[in-house]
């Protein structure tokens, strides 16, 4: 039950980024001198080639945050008195 409610929760974030996304890409990066990710007005994605323009870099802090919230809640979950929602 826990597992099903953490992909959804995750998945409505991502249903809900993915046009945010494409709407504040444009404005948010005029305004700190960065070149737009866009790719022909849409965000990038395996479907439009547009993975290329992200670094590296980026991609090892998403997976270095998402393995720290992990390694987090795990030690939270083994606390004395947590309930699980």
């Amino acid at each position: 039950r826990e597992a099903e409610l953490k992909h959804g929760r995750l998945a409505m974030l991502a249903a809900l980024g993915w046009p945010v996304a494409e709407e504040l890409n444009g404005p948010i990066s005029k305004a700190m001198g960065m070149q737009s990710t866009l790719v022909g007005g849409l965000d990038p994605s395996i479907l439009n080639g547009g993975l290329e323009a992200i670094s590296p870099i980026y991609w090892g802090g998403v997976f270095m945050f998402g393995a720290i919230t992990e390694i987090y809640a795990s030690k939270m979950k083994s606390r004395a008195g947590f309930r699980a929602t």
